[in-house]
């Protein structure tokens, strides 16, 4: 399988990739532990604007995704990767959407999403293109006395209004080839979602064939899974990016979605 790296732009058919998303399987569940326990709850320090997704499957229903977004919106409004929320998407009677922030979960709604192959299914190892992959998120309160599990962590539902959440800001221009930038995403390689900064810098931006723009990446560490979704920060903490997938086989090479592309996500 080709990868994302190199120096100038490619054509779109020369770079294949995998999602970017990670699976959680048995070490996911959703309780209906009694409110008391909230005070338990641990928060995930240094959030910011940046949220973990979670589409949780039923107990019988197979593997619950995981990934990252990020907040466009006061109000709530989140940005992420379609194949996130893929299970959701399709299935929304086996799947349901959720979001951990600031030590609490919140219920999601998707507003819109980018329509993904026929092929694509909850196989984070399937070959796929470049192509837009782009879901608008929407969080909500979380019903009273549920309590979220996630590998030995809990986080307390978000019952009340809900807070004015700190939205991240568009550069309002794509990156250009060398330009340094960083990520920040959550993993749950190591156990509970845990925010990771990854720094890297810009290889080339090229067009996919359905016209995205796409930004290909190399990074100082090795890309994680869960980081689909995540924003891609300038020096300034400005978005130009959203990074999606990783290379299957240069590790430190990924590519993500340009910030032109992300501004009007329901379009």
């Amino acid at each position: 399988m080709a990868p994302l790296s190199g120096s100038g732009a490619r054509s779109a058919g020369a770079h294949r990739a995998v999602w970017w998303a990670g699976f959680l399987g048995v070490a996911l569940t959703l309780g209906l532990a009694p409110a008391h326990h909230a005070s338990e709850a641990q928060g995930m320090s240094g959030s910011g604007g940046v949220v973990a997704l979670l589409d949780v499957a039923a107990a019988a229903a197979g593997q619950s995704a995981f990934g990252s977004g990020f907040f466009i919106g006061s109000d709530g409004t989140v940005l992420t990767n379609a194949h996130v929320v893929l299970g959701f998407l399709r299935d929304p009677g086996r799947y349901r959407l959720i979001a951990l922030w600031n030590g609490e979960w919140f219920s999601a709604s998707v507003t819109c999403a980018s329509a993904l192959p026929a092929y694509q299914t909850l196989d984070d190892t399937q070959p796929v293109h470049p192509r837009r992959d782009i879901a608008e998120v929407r969080l909500g309160p979380a019903p009273a006395g549920q309590v979220v599990q996630v590998q030995g962590r809990q986080w307390r539902p978000h019952t009340g209004p809900l807070p004015a959440f700190p939205a991240l800001a568009f550069a309002g221009r794509d990156p250009v080839a060398g330009q340094q930038v960083e990520t920040l995403g959550y993993t749950f390689s190591v156990g509970p979602p845990t925010l990771m900064t990854q720094p890297g810098r810009v290889l080339s931006l090229f067009k996919a064939s359905d016209g995205t723009p796409i930004v290909a990446l190399r990074y100082a560490t090795p890309a994680q899974q869960g980081e689909s979704g995540a924003p891609i920060l300038d020096t300034s903490g400005y978005v130009v990016g959203m990074q999606t997938w990783k290379s299957a086989s240069k590790p430190h090479d990924g590519a993500g979605i340009a910030q032109s592309a992300l501004k009007t996500p329901c379009q």
